[in-house]
């Protein structure tokens, strides 16, 4: 645990402890939620950060639920940010008292994303109408592809966008959004009337 004098700049063992924690799924659905929100601003390594973005997607929840509704809602969430084996492994946690897990998740959408993560106030890029993670430098991203046509890139913990912003170029609303890395490179494929990477 952090002490009182290092709470603000932790000592690189207690970060190495810190990202060790935040990447494990049994600490994340089993240690007090208070205790893992407190740490959640302190994750530096590409795996801890991932922890730390899914479990803050719903942190309000873990603090009045158990356990097994905390280890449900963390693979929910680890699958909305195409963390699939994360997923798998949050699912996996034995709770004690609790059955094993009934279900899994297969894949999620990004329906009932983070209001952040949604269009801008003024609604400059429309409706937000499909969605895609990926991890870039052991950052997660999210891409946005819009009713107007637009497309963005958006931190999912703050909602801001990222980079050049917003891409343009389809003629009418995005309906599909899918990443992946090609030859190291992070690349985004947006469709709707036409396609554009």
């Amino acid at each position: 645990m952090l002490s009182s004098t290092s709470a603000t700049t932790p000592t690189a063992t207690e970060t190495t402890t810190v990202d060790e924690w935040l990447a494990d799924p049994e600490f994340l659905v089993t240690a007090d939620p208070e205790r893992v929100i407190a740490l959640l601003d302190v994750a530096s390594s590409p795996a801890a950060r991932v922890g730390a973005a899914v479990y803050r997607v719903s942190a309000e929840l873990h603090r009045a639920a158990g356990a097994g509704v905390r280890r449900q809602l963390l693979a929910l969430d680890a699958a909305r940010y195409g963390e699939r084996e994360l997923s798998a492994r949050i699912a996996a946690v034995v709770v004690e008292g609790e059955p094993a897990g009934r279900w899994s998740v297969e894949w999620s959408s990004g329906s009932r994303l983070d209001p952040r993560c949604r269009p801008t106030p003024n609604g400059c890029l429309g409706q937000t109408t499909a969605i895609a993670t990926l991890v870039v430098d052991g950052r997660t991203l999210a891409v946005t592809g819009h009713y107007s046509g637009a497309v963005a890139v958006r931190d999912p913990v703050t909602g801001r966008q990222v980079g050049r912003q917003p891409m343009t170029g389809h003629t009418r609303r995005v309906s599909a959004v899918a990443t992946t890395l090609l030859d190291g490179c992070p690349v985004a494929v947006t469709g709707g009337d036409d396609v554009r990477v």
